[in-house]
């Protein structure tokens, strides 16, 4: 067996030829290669998939503390809602309790009574 450049043909073009054997190998590797691409492809997917997945976990995760936030954003409205109310009922009972002072301190000026427990 001889290496080297095929001799040209009657054309002028050198053409390779395979034997059996050569045709067989040639054929076993570019089997072996469609095979390596297709497992690498697949590994590639299966791969892609599981990050799918775990993406899917963790957008489901978030729409649950989403879910819990809302609701407690909707507690604390509800709950603010009456804070002007209870500036309101602060002011009626500091109105009240300055009004009380001063009549207890008239009592005491009118009377000379001493009322228990208040100090002016």
């Amino acid at each position: 067996m001889k290496l080297g450049l095929p001799k040209p043909d009657e054309d002028g073009v050198r053409r390779v030829r395979l034997g059996f054997v050569e045709f067989a190998a040639v054929v076993v590797a570019i089997t072996l290669g469609w095979w390596l691409v297709s497992q690498l492809v697949s590994q590639q997917y299966d791969a892609q998939m599981k990050a799918n997945a775990d993406t899917a976990t963790a957008i489901n995760g978030l729409r649950t503390q989403v879910a819990v936030m809302n609701d407690q954003i909707a507690m604390l409205t509800t709950q603010l809602a009456n804070v002007p109310a209870l500036a309101r009922t602060q002011a009626q009972i500091q109105a009240e309790l300055a009004d009380h002072e001063r009549r207890l301190g008239r009592l005491e000026e009118d009377h000379g009574v001493r009322v228990k427990g208040w100090t002016h």
